[in-house]
């Protein structure tokens, strides 16, 4: 599977440098401290559109609720991200608890975050836009966003980002910056597990935070938010492996 990497430099005038990465043949090498538990976020690209065959496996995991919500949404596009953004979740948790997918069961808090009925003790956080579905894991709370990147009116960045942020948009004015703060911010406030705005804090001040950019390419951009500042381990999944 080959993703496009933009590498932006810090030299002002300087052309971007593209790169192509085989995902295939990518090691990644990173030192932690013995002990120390390491998030984990899992990416899937979607690449075609699911048979019906291969949407009705999927769907035998999920629970009757979500069925009955998957089968209201009126595009195809949008069931097909839920059905695979239910089975990276579960994908993944069966990794992390070896609790096997059509065994897991969900309990949800008040503002409607999902966590594990058997398992306190491992947190997870799902997003999906555009072609991509992300899914974060670790054993402290956890949150993760990803955004299709379209073109927007960076006006709205007065409506919900505070003045720091602000200023670091309107600094180097662009897109790229406008989403790499929105996602902070939600990936922020989906690991405090809601009940927060995005005009309630600031990306560069906000408290026991660390943002880690899992990916930006070109079309899209994800950031996740942990207690720890190492940077999770990142791993790509394939349809195929979700189907097996």
């Amino acid at each position: 599977m080959l993703f496009r990497v933009i590498c932006q430099p810090q030299v002002d005038n300087h052309p971007q440098c593209v790169y192509r990465i085989d995902f295939r043949f990518l090691f990644v090498l990173h030192s932690h401290k013995e002990g120390e538990n390491l998030s984990e976020v899992y990416i899937l690209h979607i690449e075609r559109d699911l048979t019906d065959a291969e949407y009705s496996e999927l769907e035998r995991c999920v629970s009757p609720e979500k069925r009955q919500r998957l089968r209201g949404f009126i595009r195809r596009a949008d069931a097909f991200r839920g059905i695979l953004g239910d089975s990276l979740t579960r994908y993944a948790l069966s990794l992390k608890t070896g609790i096997a997918r059509e065994n897991q069961k969900f309990i949800y808090n008040d503002y409607g975050k999902p966590m594990l009925a058997d398992k306190s003790g491992v947190h997870f956080n799902l997003s999906h836009s555009g072609s991509y579905v992300v899914c974060a894991v670790d054993e402290r709370p956890i949150g993760i966003d990803v955004e299709e990147k379209k073109q927007i009116d960076l006006q709205i960045a007065e409506r919900f980002f505070s003045e720091n942020e602000k200023k670091y948009i309107y600094d180097n004015p662009c897109q790229a910056r406008f989403f790499e703060i929105w996602t902070k911010k939600e990936s922020y406030i989906k690991r405090e597990g809601g009940g927060l705005s995005l005009t309630f804090f600031n990306v560069f001040s906000a408290d026991n935070a660390f943002f880690h950019r899992v990916f930006e390419y070109p079309n899209a951009v994800c950031h996740v938010c942990t207690y720890c500042d190492t940077a999770p381990v990142c791993k790509i999944v394939s349809l195929d492996t979700l189907l097996a």
